[in-house]
């Protein structure tokens, strides 16, 4: 019940999606007690050609062939000698699955896992491809592997079957030349036409999937806005759309430093810039219009005072993306829900983005346990800052400071490519219309009972709080808090980017996604860069310029609302 489906779509994605899975299964692992994660929404059960139980992600990994590095290589559970029947494609294992390329030797923390050693930390500098980290299967169905376009054509879908390519990587993506081919938005809603004339993307990858579920509450898909990757789930979302027309689908955008060493002085890195702005703008707004909730990823504000991330490093970067993700998302996959139900995404939709209108939401984080202000135990959190239960009448304009307290990491965009000194979305004097918090430890807290239109259930890991704050009969702030278990888990695949100590094994995580007035100033940024003519000649002309900037304009205004932060002012 309440299954997800995930895809992901090129390499900042999957190099997120990889820590993703790989924390996911680290939840199944036998623990002392039941784990709190219900595992039948993110993963299938199923029998391989030789009845051995599999337990298999729910997901669709999508990239060019050479990026899955050598995940084909090292994904099986058994040797199949013979090319196998349709059912055993499906309930079958996955096999040794190369594609028309060299496929290169395992990593060493891969060989350690096939040949049942010890394996070490894994080390920035041995990831390769994102497949170099991988600690578990997918299924044959799950990997879709795509042919690079070539030097002379910006298009090619060719090897797109169900074993097309493997399911980890995002590294080495195959060389300068093919990059350069696949690098605007335009080829990339190229590659997905071309791939769904000759495979028919929803009928042969997507379907047999949504079939199975007894009743899914919607996909989530991991992309990519600066890119090719961007126009791809483009055109695969508007397909999506299409047949599921009610379907939850959440969108977590991961964009970061532009690809490349060299610095932005460079007319090829300031061409880069502006294309990748281009892109991100196109992106925004069909994810805005086809998403259900669309949440970019970047990195923003705050870094430094909680994490030491490599901007540079996928692996790293993604890893911090994960983290944040899988936290703020954490109670819908949860074992025993509230009064026996676990939320699902649709119940967030309603409240953070009023009911459609404002589907762009920020994310920001906070890491570690915070210390108590009086005195009275470890964690402050169970007595002050955002812990402590909002009464119905407070004013939302005095409660945000302590709302934000411990959220000094800003993952949301800070600034927009080819506009520099431009577009931070989230910080303090803005205007939040609604937020869903997610504190995450291993603490047990005692909270008192709600009030009034104020309503909170508990049972298992899950304490959910729901605040609906008004003033004059007008809803001033929508507010939803999650108190879940257990904390992130620090595994031997995740990067060292957390202050905590060197054994430590977990770390708590809040995390807060927001609908806030300061997504405006960030969306007319980026309506900026296309309305001055930032984008690459010949990319946007006419009309299509001014559809682009229209609707950039219609999405910045669902967060104003009559209500206008000074701040924006100084970024017109």
């Amino acid at each position: 019940m309440h299954e997800l489906l995930t895809l992901s779509t090129g390499p900042r994605a999957n190099y997120l999606a990889t820590h993703f899975w790989n924390t996911q299964l680290a939840y199944q692992t036998p623990p002392p007690s039941p784990s709190p994660i219900n595992p039948t929404i993110l993963f299938r059960a199923g029998l391989s050609s030789t009845s051995t139980e599999t337990f298999l992600p729910r997901t669709l990994i999508y990239d060019l062939k050479p990026a899955f590095g050598t995940l084909a290589r090292i994904n099986a559970l058994d040797a199949l000698t013979e090319a196998p029947s349709e059912s055993e494609l499906w309930n079958g294992p996955l096999k040794r699955v190369v594609g028309d390329y060299e496929v290169p030797a395992p990593s060493g923390y891969a060989a350690a896992l096939l040949e049942g050693r010890e394996s070490e930390k894994v080390r920035g500098e041995g990831v390769r491809f994102f497949g170099d980290y991988a600690t578990g299967f997918f299924h044959e169905r799950s990997l879709r592997g795509l042919r690079a376009p070539g030097p002379t054509s910006s298009t090619g879908a060719g090897g797109s079957g169900g074993g097309g390519g493997g399911g980890g990587g995002g590294g080495g993506a195959g060389g300068s030349g093919s990059r350069a081919q696949f690098s605007s938005f335009q080829h990339g809603a190229d590659l997905f036409a071309t791939l769904d004339r000759d495979a028919d993307v929803l009928d042969s990858h997507l379907r047999p999937w949504m079939e199975e579920a007894d009743a899914p509450q919607g996909i989530q898909m991991f992309t990519s806005a600066g890119d090719a990757w961007g126009g791809f789930s483009a055109r695969y979302l508007e397909a999506l759309r299409d047949e599921y027309s009610k379907l939850s689908i959440w969108i977590w955008g991961a964009d970061g430093p532009g690809e490349g060493p060299g610095g932005t002085g460079t007319m090829q890195a300031k061409g880069r810039l502006r294309e990748k702005g281009t892109n991100s703008a196109l992106a925004l707004r069909e994810f805005a219009g086809l998403g259900s909730v669309y949440v970019p990823l970047g990195l923003g504000q705050g870094l430094e005072a909680s994490v030491s991330v490599d901007r540079g490093s996928l692996w790293e970067v993604g890893g911090l993306l994960a983290a944040a993700v899988d936290s703020a998302t954490l109670s819908v996959r949860g074992q025993h829900g509230c009064g026996g139900r676990v939320p699902v995404l649709g119940d967030w939709e309603d409240g953070l983005c009023d009911g459609g209108r404002r589907t762009v939401a920020g994310l920001r984080m906070g890491v570690g346990r915070r210390k108590a202000k009086d005195g009275g135990g470890q964690d402050g959190r169970t007595r002050d800052g955002a812990r402590k239960l909002l009464r119905e009448d407070e004013d939302p304009e005095l409660v945000e400071d302590r709302l934000d307290e411990g959220l000094d990491i800003d993952l949301s965009p800070l600034e927009v490519p080819g506009l520099a000194g431009r577009g931070r979305v989230l910080g303090r004097g803005n205007k939040t219309f609604s937020r869903i918090d997610t504190f995450r430890d291993d603490t047990e807290d005692e909270l008192v009972p709600l009030r009034g239109d104020q309503r909170m259930r508990r049972s298992g890991p899950i304490i959910e709080e729901h605040v609906v704050l008004r003033k004059l009969g007008f809803v001033l702030l929508t507010y939803f808090r999650y108190d879940v278990q257990p904390s992130f888990l620090l595994l031997d695949t995740f990067p060292s980017i957390f202050r905590v100590s060197e054994n430590s094994k977990s770390v708590p995580i809040h995390t807060s996604l927001s609908a806030s007035s300061s997504i405006a100033s960030w969306v007319r940024n980026v309506q900026h860069t296309v309305s001055a003519g930032v984008g690459l000649p010949g990319e946007l002309e006419g009309e299509e310029r001014e559809a682009l900037s229209n609707g950039l304009a219609e999405i910045a205004e669902s967060y104003v609302e009559g209500w206008e932060s000074g701040s924006d002012s100084d970024d017109e």
